[in-house]
């Protein structure tokens, strides 16, 4: 009995001393490729977008425009961007693009679709829905996308 306790003794003191000692050398000094804003969509900054331009239909989406140099010709050709929403507590995180489907009896009534697009110097956010939309329509359904987005952008 003894035996197997020195045994367990020694290995303890082995990994709990033998450990401490295991650093490498510092690596080199690097830049990020990677910038992350966080902004926030409300009703002061996103536009109301008709999807009839000679003004026959009150259907539309909503869209919010992110501007930034940064995106280069680089970033859109070889790059990388994601765009994220918050939850309604606004700590958790949720990929785009986000559906948000409402059934009733096994039937789908609608579908709001939030998604991104990007091009050089832009990142668009937008929500649509299945169901006609006016611009009142999307005021009053704020609930479901005035909040924070968090757009990550990485270099090559």
């Amino acid at each position: 009995m003894i035996k197997y306790l020195n045994i367990i003794l020694l290995s303890f003191l082995f990994i709990s001393y033998g450990c401490e000692e295991l650093k490498g050398p510092e690596g080199p000094a690097g830049t990020s490729n990677m910038t992350v804003t966080e902004i926030e969509m409300n009703t002061s900054n996103t536009s109301y977008v008709q999807y009839d331009s000679y003004g026959l239909s009150t259907d539309g989406y909503i869209e919010y425009v992110y501007s930034d140099p940064n995106i280069t010709e680089s970033i859109v050709n070889e790059g990388f961007i994601k765009v994220e929403k918050s939850t309604i507590d606004n700590e958790t995180w949720e990929p785009l693009p986000f559906n948000y489907t409402s059934v009733n009896n096994s039937s789908i009534e609608y579908i709001y679709t939030c998604s991104f697009y990007y091009y050089e110097g832009v990142v668009k956010i937008t929500w649509e829905c299945t169901l006609e939309r006016s611009e009142s329509d999307w005021l009053n359904a704020e609930n479901l996308w005035s909040r924070k987005y968090k757009i990550s952008i990485v270099a090559p």
